[in-house]
């Protein structure tokens, strides 16, 4: 229907099923037809297989497990790699795409799979599971399940639009709708292509420079030991700079992982204001001893009437803090010899030759924000993620609740206050959820 309004035009049902749909489903008939036969000839009544009661077992859990997805856990390491896999690469393959909505409906039903506690062997087990929708996804794991891999998603990891958007939001700036303009529009393929037309392309964001002259650095994955070591360099620029901080390494780090994309820090003082104009001193600190290769500061722009009381209903996820985005220079090896400038302002075939050379240092993309000891609660949550859960959490507090929730708070709408908080655990007993450690946040 979707595609339909968008196309103007009607689009044949055929167009959305699986290759090779029809032939299955011809196929699973006459297996139930045939099983139904040899059943009838045996004494099926005293023979009860492992299938059969899997999935007595799970009807009543499934009526549980439906009844409020928040309540569910995502644990990293889970019982069905083999379905998540297919369904998280579709939400991967239409993200780069540009179609949120495609994208979402498939990080659901990942989320969803990822969720049970056991592992899923036929279709009635997930038969009207809330998250998992009854179109396209449904289809992907149907077809996981009979042939242990899924044709389509084969088909689109190799088409040639998907590589190439793939590569150009891989650099740092590039959203989907500019890598979109970038391939169609200037017939871009890959970085080499975005470096050869660089004079040309005439981009304006600071961030797409470093992004692609630091592309390989910044695509490789961040582990936790170098997240950790970032962590200490900061912990001893803060202990000059002004004691009784609180710092705490967030994101997917938080959630358990060992990798990830970039390293995302909440900072805060226990006494209120304590916070403002450290930012300042921290980034003049770092950047004189040559941690910092590029800086992007965004000031705090919060105003509760503003941000709560005058805030239509539609959720917006952006938050209002004192926050730097920056490209941090972290040592690979000791000694390290310390930069005494900072690289912004250097021209793009500077900033190329450093990328590109060997070197005692790896760019990391770091993110430092400034939270109100007040909203602190509400940010550490805000700041973990995962990315779904706290979408899914927006709108449970909007639409199930009547309550406006963000990074700075819990808005009742109902009588115009603030639903105060200490800690994430009061957060979500403001929400009438039971507490979900980070581990289980990984929708």
């Amino acid at each position: 229907m979707y595609t339909c309004v968008r196309q103007k035009i009607h689009v044949p049902e055929n167009d959305f099923l699986l290759e090779g749909y029809h032939q299955w489903l011809a196929e699973s008939l006459q297996e139930a037809q045939n099983s139904s036969k040899s059943t009838e000839s045996g004494n099926s009544d005293q023979k009860v297989t492992k299938e059969a009661w899997e999935n007595d077992h799970t009807e009543h859990d499934k009526e549980v497990f439906n009844k409020n997805i928040l309540e569910r856990c995502a644990k990293l390491q889970h019982n069905n790699m083999k379905l998540v896999e297919p369904l998280a690469f579709m939400n991967k393959y239409w993200t780069v795409m540009g179609d949120e909505r495609r994208a979402l409906a498939y990080a659901k039903a990942a989320a969803t799979i990822k969720c049970l506690p056991f592992t899923v062997t036929t279709m009635e087990q997930i038969k009207e599971l809330k998250g998992l929708g009854t179109g396209h996804c449904l289809k992907v794991v149907q077809e996981v399940l009979r042939t242990g891999s899924c044709r389509e998603v084969a088909t689109k990891a190799d088409s040639e639009k998907y590589i190439g958007l793939k590569i150009l939001t891989s650099v740092y700036g590039i959203g989907a709708s500019l890598a979109e303009k970038l391939y169609t529009v200037h017939k871009l393929r890959t970085v080499q292509d975005l470096i050869t037309h660089w004079n040309h392309l005439k981009l304006g964001d600071e961030r797409i420079k470093y992004g692609t002259a630091y592309h390989r650095d910044l695509n490789t994955p961040v582990t936790k030991e170098q997240a950790g070591k970032i962590e200490s360099i900061l912990k001893e620029e803060l202990d000059v700079i002004k004691s009784g901080y609180i710092l705490e390494m967030t994101g997917g780090f938080r959630r358990g992982k060992n990798t990830g994309h970039d390293v995302d820090f909440l900072i805060s003082y226990e006494k209120e204001g304590e916070e403002v104009g450290v930012l300042s001193k921290l980034l003049y600190n770092l950047s004189n001893k040559g941690y910092i290769i590029h800086k992007k500061i965004e000031k705090s722009t919060f105003d509760e009437e503003a941000v709560f009381k005058r805030a239509s209903e539609t959720v917006n996820p952006m938050d209002h803090f004192e926050k730097c985005f920056c490209i941090f220079r972290l040592p690979v090896c000791e000694p390290w010899i310390s930069y005494d400038t900072l690289n912004m302002g250097k021209d793009f075939e500077s900033l190329l030759k450093d990328g590109e050379s060997k070197r005692d240092w790896q760019a990391v993309r770091v993110d430092f924000v400034f939270v109100p000891h007040s909203q602190w609660a509400y940010a550490l949550l805000g700041w973990t993620g995962s990315k779904l859960y706290m979408r899914l959490l927006r709108h449970y507090s909007n639409r199930s609740l009547q309550m406006l929730l963000n990074s700075h708070g819990l808005w009742n709408r109902a009588n115009n206050t603030l639903l105060p908080a200490k800690n994430e655990e009061e957060v979500f007993q403001n929400l009438g959820l039971s507490y979900k450690e980070p581990c289980d946040r990984n929708f």
